[in-house]
């Protein structure tokens, strides 16, 4: 595929003459959404795919911070399999690291809701070991589980502040791996990825650690599945992959919009990694607009994902000038 990807050749699906659905299709195309589908009780209103991708069912496009939605329901495993007692629990009494300093009493909610405190250096070239076109370099030679447990502790003026942090969705990776006993991918894998027949990859540092504010690549399919899943109380073919009642916790609201600045855009409140518009509407967002939203009352699915041409200069301008964000997308979705 070249960029911009022409319409021509985008294999385009759109089951409804309302103009409510034809303004979300416009929008994507403008936006150059290559990846999309929309669901409404059970009907297919829009698709965008690739025309000659023949393999499209396989093809596996980055999430970026979706992957932070993904360690949310993790997390909702871990207290199903009572290998978690409660996300209260103090970080503290899993990593020793943090047991002599200011990081003592931080829970595990507290990262999961973004209100830890807690440094946020996180810089994306660096810690995942590619360039700034996205190109897999070998130069730094980081290990990002001691990164997760080194991080400090920062002091704010406000008690509650909410700061979107990356370096502690890698914290919380290196937690799976120790409640858990094994690698946080093995996990996720057996719990989610494996019964749902969801395709994947996840990208590593150099020592094998799953990166965790991004790294899960995936697709329509995939990510479709995982809203099904949510959609259906945590039912999936019959048979239950997660109680509701977690799936009711990990969406509920814990951080009200208006403290979290341009991230709680259209009210999107903060909850377990995900966000929440009026306990109606809930979605995963991840860079250059990737999204997963879930309406249970409506039956709405839609899941938009953006491939990557880092070697093209048309393809990083617009990306600096935010032009593949499809920021009015949450607004739309949620009137329907």
């Amino acid at each position: 595929m070249t960029f911009p990807v022409p319409k021509k050749d985008l294999d385009i699906i759109i089951n409804s003459t309302e103009e409510k659905y034809h303004k979300i299709l416009n929008n994507a195309l403008k936006t150059h959404t290559t990846h999309f589908l929309l669901e409404v009780d059970g009907k297919k209103i829009i698709s965008i795919k690739p025309k000659n991708d023949t393999n499209i069912h396989n093809k596996l496009v980055e999430t970026f911070s979706i992957t932070k939605s993904i360690i949310g329901l993790a997390f909702m495993f871990l207290l199903q399999d009572g290998l978690l007692s409660s996300i209260s629990n103090k970080v503290s009494s899993y990593m020793l690291e943090w047991k002599y300093d200011k990081r003592r009493n931080i829970t595990i909610k507290d990262l999961l809701t973004q209100t830890s405190k807690l440094q946020n250096n996180w810089n994306f070239y660096k810690f995942s070991d590619i360039n700034k076109y996205g190109k897999k370099v070998n130069k730094y030679h980081l290990n990002i589980k001691e990164l997760s447990k080194q991080i400090q502790f920062c002091d704010y003026s406000k008690s509650d502040i909410w700061d979107y942090n990356n370096d502690t969705s890698q914290t919380l990776i290196t937690l799976i791996e120790i409640i858990s006993q094994q690698s946080p991918e093995q996990y996720i894998k057996a719990k989610l990825f494996t019964p749902l027949k969801v395709r994947y990859i996840w990208r590593k540092d150099r020592y094998g650690n799953c990166f965790g504010p991004f790294g899960i690549n995936t697709n329509v399919n995939g990510l479709y599945k995982i809203g099904k899943l949510i959609l259906n109380n945590g039912i999936w073919n019959g048979k239950i992959i997660l109680k509701s009642d977690l799936i009711k916790k990990m969406l509920n609201k814990q951080v009200d919009s208006r403290k979290m600045k341009d991230y709680g855009k259209y009210d999107a409140n903060y909850a377990l990694l995900w966000y929440n518009i009026k306990n109606e509407l809930f979605f995963a967002s991840g860079y250059l607009g990737n999204k997963l939203f879930i309406n249970p009352d409506k039956k709405i699915i839609c899941v938009r994902l953006v491939n990557q041409f880092w070697d093209n200069d048309l393809f990083r301008t617009e990306v600096k000038n935010k032009k593949l964000s499809y920021g009015t997308l949450t607004k739309l979705i949620y009137n329907l």
